[in-house]
């Protein structure tokens, strides 16, 4: 990530801030629409936990834009998590497309094709992050297929 781009994430990170359970409700609204089997990954969890818990995530990752060894402090619990619950790169994909579309729907015309393309950049640099911890952590990995 560029630095612009970093500042970028930073400052739409702020702007919704007030908003925060708004983006989260979004995000796992539509990851249910356009994935609906992952819905039964949740059916056991406390959606409100989980809510905190995504928000925290992205919180960290926020602060931590700008140091890369911050990111994959931040990103290894996580992803030993979701090898854990069979996460596939289609679900990745999904959580990328979801919280594009929940910042842009809380954003508005704040959220230009340049903070679109920061948060892309952060998104793929904790998606490979993700994805290598996990291959390292459970057996296969996040896999290319979806196991729902």
């Amino acid at each position: 990530m560029t630095p612009e781009q970093g500042s970028l994430v930073r400052s739409t990170w702020a702007a919704i801030e007030p908003h925060v359970d708004d983006v989260i409700v979004r995000f796992y609204a539509y990851v249910f629409r356009c994935e609906p089997g992952v819905r039964q990954m949740f059916a056991p969890v406390d959606m409100g936990a989980q809510r905190r818990k995504v928000l925290d995530m992205i919180g960290a990752l926020v602060r931590a834009v700008d140091d890369p060894v911050g990111i994959v402090t931040a990103t290894i619990p996580a992803a030993r998590r979701h090898a854990a619950y069979h996460v596939s790169e289609r679900h990745v994909s999904a959580g990328r497309d979801a919280l594009l579309h929940a910042l842009e729907c809380t954003l508005g015309e704040r959220f230009t094709p340049q903070a679109r393309q920061a948060w892309r950049e952060l998104y793929s640099l904790v998606a490979a992050v993700m994805k290598r911890a996990a291959s390292r952590h459970a057996p296969g990995g996040i896999s290319c297929r979806c196991r729902t």
